[in-house]
């Protein structure tokens, strides 16, 4: 077992409340599909947390195969790409769905007088979007900085490895 410093260890309780909020966003989404006005922006939205559900599950299993230095296989490089530009993007819609929710909420609320808890009971869409829309920021950072540790420790292995099967052939 590899030394996992308490920052990774962080993010991958990070990754696993992101896998949870994901899913609930999944699962509303679907539901709404089925019930609601807009099934273009429902199924968009299923298609997008897929994507985020995949590229958070990823990363889990990238912290637990692979690092700190066993490289990425080429398969693995491959949905990762994707993933991260799928992810990336997502992030357009994710600000849109917050700034909708703020919108739909502050309509509603603000011709009535109402208390700090009523705000807090409507405005839960609101929270969660947000909470949603900060931890998928972090996430892709995250990955980022993932992907870039494990490919400057595999290099940093193989140099030392050439270099010392080069300094034992050499008198």
């Amino acid at each position: 077992m590899h030394f996992i410093p308490l920052h990774w260890k962080l993010f991958r309780v990070g990754c696993i409340l992101q896998l949870i909020a994901v899913a609930g966003e999944m699962m509303f989404s679907l539901g709404s599909l089925f019930t609601g006005k807009f099934p273009v922006s429902d199924s968009i939205s299923i298609l997008v947390h897929i994507a985020m559900f995949l590229f958070v599950y990823m990363a889990l299993s990238i912290i637990n195969y692979n690092y700190p230095d066993t490289p990425l296989s080429a398969t693995q490089k491959k949905y990762f790409n994707w993933l991260f530009i799928i992810n990336f993007l997502s992030i357009v819609f994710l600000f849109g769905n917050l700034v909708s929710n703020w919108r739909f909420i502050n309509d509603i609320l603000k011709d009535t007088k109402v208390g700090i808890g009523t705000w807090l009971s409507f405005g839960w869409t609101v929270w969660y979007s947000l909470l949603v829309f900060l931890f998928h920021v972090v996430f892709l950072f995250g990955m980022y900085r993932l992907r870039r540790i494990i490919f400057n420790n595999t290099l940093k292995n193989w140099n030392q490895q050439f270099e010392t099967t080069s300094n034992s052939n050499h008198p």
